[in-house]
């Protein structure tokens, strides 16, 4: 099997639509936000 085949079959993901990667960007964003939230409080 492909990859594709194996995340589409074990995970439900489509590996080839724009939309799976762009999710994947959008929570690394917010966990990029939070951090730098979080540390602005000790770099004052």
């Amino acid at each position: 099997m492909t990859t594709e085949e194996l995340a589409q079959k074990h995970l439900g993901v489509d590996l080839t639509q724009a939309d799976f990667w762009q999710a994947g960007i959008d929570t690394i964003l917010e966990d990029v936000k939070e951090f730098m939230s979080l540390t602005e409080e000790y770099v004052k």
